[in-house]
């Protein structure tokens, strides 16, 4: 069995259909969640432990995100 403990998985699209999916197995498997979504409202819902609200068509954007994802900080 795969064992994710101690690791951080970022997840894109995580408000959507697939995207839950994905956030309940990486749980279930023991990683830390980092949540990504343009659709804050349906982020918020999710239980993860950190969450950012974004569009990847905008380069901008997904620099911002990934410099603080990295960096620890706040999103």
């Amino acid at each position: 069995m795969l064992d994710f403990t101690g690791r951080t998985v970022v997840i894109t699209g995580a408000a959507g259909g697939i995207g839950t999916v994905m956030v309940d197995l990486m749980r279930g498997l023991g990683a830390s969640i980092v949540a990504c979504d343009r659709d804050e409202a349906r982020l918020a819902a999710l239980r993860v432990d950190r969450s950012v609200a974004f569009d990847l068509g905008d380069d901008a954007a997904v620099a911002r995100a990934a410099a603080e994802i990295l960096d620890g900080g706040p999103v």
